[in-house]
């Protein structure tokens, strides 16, 4: 699953919250008491050339988000967070990996080390107001046709990833989909959990319960989501499957001038897949997409033992 929504840290700066401070609350504000990281605090403010290197509009952020983002500053793990994300954006113009996976995933793992309420609040003010902006990513989603007659429904109820196409987002281990459930007529539950990588090389557990829309079936599912305070647009195209065995899912991730696409090979609790259920798939991904596989795919760790009973 394209989670590119858990990238967004690489927006926010810390110099811009040093800006704030300095702009909307007075030069030289001082940090809260309760905090006694002023080490921290004094390297920073000390750093603000790197401002002009910073995608935010610091008067926006100032005129908007003031508040927000003076208490992202205040808060020790929020300030890490952007920290972090900032050294990471200063190297995205030298990343030569293909769509900057790896500033992406550097972007993401500061994310998942640091990520707290008030990294949430200011990142949620930030993008509502249009105070970022991001480099592109320069990718262009494909159109494959959608299988006549598959939905969502033929993702109903439990699903372990075992391969996955794009090399950031479907490489998470442990990608689960714990229940697929259809509410009403127009809504479906998703619940689904993965792993992904801190900055110390450690594993965090992520999930959620999001709310899909019941589109017709044989059509495209899009939908929108909220994800550490950055919103996202997402399409899912159903492009193979075998009924109760596998689904074949392509996805396309939108968010502002980020883009992602990829694919994921969703498979029942303890289903092995069969020589012919390779070829199929293998055929199926390179009809539709002009992709190999598995030689274009990672093959991820699915399942107990290899996941935490709690994955």
């Amino acid at each position: 699953m394209l989670r590119t929504e858990l990238v967004l840290s690489a927006t926010l700066s810390v110099v811009s919250v040093v800006a704030v401070l300095q702009m909307a609350f007075g030069v030289g504000a001082s940090l809260p008491v309760n905090d006694p990281d002023t080490d921290a605090a004094g390297s920073l403010l000390e750093d603000g050339g790197a401002l002009l290197r910073s995608p935010i509009n610091v008067g926006c952020m100032v005129g908007k988000c003031g508040r927000p983002s003076y208490q992202c500053f205040a808060d020790k793990m929020c300030r890490e967070a952007m920290m972090c994300s900032a050294k990471c954006m200063l190297e995205w113009k030298k990343d030569p990996t293909p769509f900057h996976f790896r500033g992406q995933n550097c972007t993401t793992k500061c994310a998942a080390s640091f990520e707290d309420n008030a990294y949430d609040d200011a990142m949620t003010c930030l993008m509502k107001n249009d105070c970022v902006s991001f480099p592109a990513t320069n990718v262009t989603c494909s159109k494959p046709k959608a299988v006549p007659g598959m939905g969502l429904e033929d993702l109903s109820g439990e699903w372990w990833q075992q391969f996955g196409y794009n090399k950031l987002f479907d490489c998470y281990p442990c990608q689960h989909i714990h229940k697929m459930e259809l509410l009403n007529s127009t809504t479906w539950s998703y619940d689904w959990s993965y792993q992904v990588y801190r900055v110390n090389g450690t594993l965090k557990l992520l999930g959620s319960d999001w709310m899909l829309p019941n589109p017709p079936v044989g059509q495209p599912i899009p939908f929108q989501y909220n994800y550490l305070g950055t919103a996202h647009n997402e399409t899912w195209t159903m492009v193979g499957g075998k009924k109760d065995a596998y689904v074949l899912v392509y996805v396309c991730s939108l968010m502002d001038s980020w883009t992602n696409t990829g694919s994921i090979v969703w498979v029942r609790p303890h289903y092995k897949l069969t020589a012919e259920d390779m070829a199929d798939i293998s055929a199926a991904y390179q009809r539709e997409l002009g992709w190999t596989f598995p030689q274009d795919f990672c093959h991820t760790a699915h399942e107990q033992p290899a996941c935490p009973s709690n994955a």
